[in-house]
């Protein structure tokens, strides 16, 4: 009996024991050594220089030397994270305003300049692109993780399973860190020495849950608001209305109590109606400070050769030229003269690529406003590159009457192609109720239309639908509305002269859906028909 419970209490003890280990395995697992820095020096340097910084730590987001403009925008982040205050700035779209935005928010989280960082983009989907950019410099940026390690060894110690979090321990106490990829924002892990610490960086959308967002009692200190708009929501007066509200009440009153909360505005002016516009302008909104900046600074002298240049670039695409080869060498033969009394604010901002014939797509900035131009509209380019939006129009009044019928008709018949036509196109709209086509002669780059018709799409679905089934049932509606569409352009159009049948050479089809997947059947279409 007595070595029964000799025996008893001895495996009671390995047991605890055994408890014991385990958990001091587990514990010891859960903790991070943090390393010394592997280069001070480079640190200390680099955080004289907001922009040395960026480029020594984030090359793969700022590859080419900074302009002008890129450096005022930084400067202008920059000292909105220190001093507070708020700013608005307008710079060409692709120049480089999320990427500055999310350059930025890191040095503002890993020197301790702001403890709560969010950033407000136009929509959802944006938002969740942003963090998850910052959030894996944090993972994956060995550089970074060389010369922070007291932030970046806890975050990569996790390897992906954010759960590890709950538990981590940095020598010995918890950091306290959240590091979820399903949510909106993340906590920075807290330790000793880390400016860092329990820094709160946020993502949302301006459309998504802003107001009340804290944590823990923390309210945002500094928001960067980028581009907030869409093109859709920029030319609607109440959508303008109403983010403008968002913004005056609820994202400027995420502050804490005791001061103001520092803001910064990074967009792009897309309509005569948009916020861009209005918080760029210091007479709209003089607590912005506002600033719009241009590409093409100033115009060149030589305008006529330019628009020689436009013009063998248009005709190019007629012609089979794709890459707008003939205008490039015009532009290289002329372009001393062509680029003489022009100024733009970023002479980086050109394609370099090397085309199928070995020869550069862009040499120059300038050549890349010109090209845009070109192939869009000057309107477009203004909008885009430009922050200037086309002047609001007035509500069309058309005064319709038989003479003025009878002045636009081509007085030919339906189907004919003229003898001096060089080519025939076809645009084509896409329903889901119905396909609209229309195909055209060309002479030269005149235009003549000679044929068009509608096709019912036979479904009585509406195109916003979310099950996946209705979906593929207006899918193949339109596909067989675009198979009968191309049948009726296998028949072709007669030679008005020879009576030959003449046959595309181009169709361009215009699917104008937000949801991506209705344009399937296109693409269906055109790999059923290739060849044919």
């Amino acid at each position: 009996m007595m070595a029964t419970e000799e025996t008893k209490r001895w495996l009671d003890r390995e047991r605890a024991a055994q408890r014991a280990l385990m958990a001091a395995k587990r514990a010891a697992g859960r903790d991070i050594q943090v390393p010394p820095v592997r280069n001070p020096r480079r640190r200390r340097q680099c955080e004289k220089d907001d922009c040395l910084w960026l480029r020594t730590y984030l090359p793969h987001w700022f590859s080419s030397p900074f302009t002008r403009n890129q450096r005022g925008m930084v400067d202008q982040f920059m000292s909105r994270i220190r001093h507070g205050g708020w700013k608005a700035y307008a710079d060409d779209r692709g120049g480089g305003k999320t990427t500055c935005i999310k350059g930025c928010s890191i040095i503002g989280i890993v020197r301790g300049l702001t403890r709560f960082l969010v950033v407000i983009a136009a929509n959802g989907p944006r938002a969740t692109l942003i963090r998850r950019d910052v959030t894996m410099e944090f993972e994956r940026n060995n550089l970074l993780a060389q010369d922070y390690p007291e932030i970046c060894a806890p975050i990569r110690s996790l390897e992906g399973a954010s759960q590890r979090a709950r538990a981590q321990t940095v020598d010995g106490e918890r950091s306290w860190m959240e590091w979820s990829g399903s949510e909106s924002q993340v906590v920075f892990p807290t330790v000793a020495g880390s400016k860092a610490s329990g820094a709160v960086f946020a993502a949302v959308g301006i459309d998504g849950g802003i107001r009340g967002l804290s944590y823990h009692g923390l309210r945002p200190t500094f928001v960067a608001i980028d581009d907030p708009e869409t093109r859709e929501s920029a030319a609607s007066e109440i959508e303008t209305a109403r983010r403008e509200a968002t913004i005056d009440s609820d994202i400027a009153g995420l502050g804490p109590p005791d001061r103001q909360m520092a803001m910064v505005y990074l967009c792009t002016v897309w309509s005569s109606i948009s916020l861009a516009l209005r918080y760029t302008d210091p007479r709209e909104k003089p607590a912005w400070d506002g600033e719009r900046h241009k590409l093409l600074e100033q115009m060149p002298e030589r305008m006529d050769l330019w628009e020689r240049y436009m013009e063998l670039r248009q005709m190019g695409v007629l012609e089979g030229d794709r890459g707008g080869r003939g205008a490039h060498a015009f532009y290289l033969a002329n372009r001393e003269a062509m680029d003489a009394g022009a100024a733009v604010s970023n002479p980086y901002r050109f394609d370099a690529r090397r085309l199928e014939d070995g020869t550069q797509k862009e040499v120059s900035t300038l050549q890349f406003c010109f090209d845009t131009a070109a192939d869009t509209s000057w309107e477009h380019f203004n909008t885009e590159h430009q922050n200037i939006p086309p002047a609001a129009q007035e509500p069309e009044v058309l005064d319709v009457d038989v003479p003025l019928i009878l002045k636009r008709t081509n007085g030919r018949g339906r189907g004919l192609v003229r003898p001096a036509a060089d080519y025939l196109t076809a645009g084509v709209d896409v329903g889901a109720r119905a396909v609209h086509w229309l195909v055209l002669d060309w002479h030269r780059a005149e235009a003549s239309v000679i044929d068009y018709g509608v096709i019912p799409v036979h479904s009585p679905l509406e195109v916003q639908v979310e099950d996946p089934g209705q979906i593929q049932a207006v899918q193949q509606a339109m596909f067989q509305a675009l198979v009968e569409f191309h049948d009726q352009a296998q028949a072709g159009w007669i030679d008005e002269e020879t009576g030959e049948v003449r046959f595309l050479d181009l169709a361009l089809f215009d699917v104008g859906y937000a949801r991506s997947s209705m344009d399937e059947p296109v693409w269906a279409l055109v790999a059923e028909t290739a060849g044919k």
